[in-house]
């Protein structure tokens, strides 16, 4: 059986359903009371899925429980942990706003499928994924709806983040914001255009808020495979559906840590396989990406294989698969440098001059 499915749901609002660990629990749970005698549908479903993050759970559910904004429905999901993580949860499962509690018995090896399982279960009209190691100031989620609801259109609103390391304080970043008040509405496909082709500017899933009903038009089936470049294909398959929010406001508390699923990947290389199979989705989607931005998006895929610090043998290989993929030789890499080099010329595209005003 698919690990997906191997569940067990501890609880679904104030009863207790106990089932083998091979059963996925379903249940109409309709509205939930909001404790004076009115029962309300939740605007926003948040889904924090958890991993031995025992040490920042109980702190990661109280800020989601005291946000300003309260209209939300909390599902908890854990991936098998082995710190008490469950433990916490259940102490979780009185509060009238948590909708779930899901338990996996066996780990499902990505948290995308965390994130697939926790989006089936959501019922609001938005969703927030909050990841449990990662923090939120008090107003994020009220900011947040306010500029969705301001503009129908959005499909996706994100916040700026600030890193902060596994103690909680902050990493100085290599760049300061321009902007930390108000929000800037961008096109979709502009935005994948010029800041989704090059990257994923969207760093972190807890930094965002989007629409339900656009995600249910997406193919997760295709993100959810991915090792560690999912949530940029995600975010592709969200925001061309409609605009994009940028809050400038720094909302969210990304934390970093010296291991990751991330670092795992880019150690092996595998991640640079799965961007090229992103910058082929997205090309073929955006057929009037120029050959020119191609050839120089590729040389900076390249290039940062090279400075991965692969071994040459698995360098090779890396090289070999993204230019099967992608059709373009690593030796591009070279052209792109010149290119970066001549930036300052008119007609010269690199990745910081094409993004838009104020999201880099």
């Amino acid at each position: 059986m698919n690990n997906i499915n191997k569940v067990r749901t501890i609880a679904f609002f104030h009863g207790e359903f106990p089932c083998s660990g091979a059963e996925k629990v379903t249940l109409d749970v309709g509205e939930y009371s909001c404790g004076k005698g009115v029962r309300v549908q939740p605007l926003v479903s948040v889904v924090l899925p958890n991993y031995n993050y025992a040490r920042y759970l109980d702190a990661r559910i109280q800020g989601i429980l005291n946000q300003t904004y309260g209209n939300i429905e909390l599902i908890l999901l854990d991936d098998h942990s082995t710190d008490n993580s469950v433990e916490l949860m259940r102490h979780y499962a009185e509060d009238p706003r948590v909708s779930a509690i899901i338990v996996n018995d066996e780990n499902s090896g990505s948290p995308f499928h965390q994130w697939r399982k926790g989006i089936a279960q959501a019922r609001g009209k938005y969703v927030w994924i909050a990841e449990a190691d990662d923090e939120a100031m008090e107003d994020f989620l009220q900011t947040c709806v306010e500029a969705l609801e301001a503009v129908p259109s959005a499909t996706v609103c994100y916040a700026t983040s600030v890193h902060i390391d596994p103690e909680g304080q902050i990493i100085p970043r290599h760049y300061r914001p321009k902007r930390v008040t108000g929000y800037t509405v961008y096109g979709g496909r502009d935005f994948v255009q010029h800041n989704l082709f090059w990257r994923n500017y969207i760093e972190n899933a807890s930094g965002v808020v989007f629409l339900r009903q656009a995600y249910e038009k997406c193919d997760p089936q295709s993100w959810a495979a991915m090792r560690s470049s999912g949530d940029w294909l995600f975010w592709f398959q969200m925001c061309i559906q409609g605009d994009v929010i940028r809050i400038h406001k720094p909302l969210n508390r990304f934390r970093m840590h010296r291991v990751s699923t991330t670092a795992k990947a880019k150690k092996d290389g595998f991640c640079y396989i799965e961007d090229a199979h992103i910058l082929l989705t997205i090309e073929k989607q955006l057929p009037d990406i120029s050959r020119y931005r191609h050839l120089m998006r590729v040389g900076h895929l390249y290039r940062l294989i090279r400075k991965a610090g692969l071994s040459p043998e698995r360098r090779a290989t890396v090289e070999a698969e993204v230019q099967r993929v992608l059709g373009v030789s690593p030796a591009i890499r070279y052209w792109e440098s010149v290119n970066r080099l001549l930036r300052w010329l008119p007609g010269i595209v690199t990745m910081k001059g094409d993004a838009l005003p104020d999201t880099w």
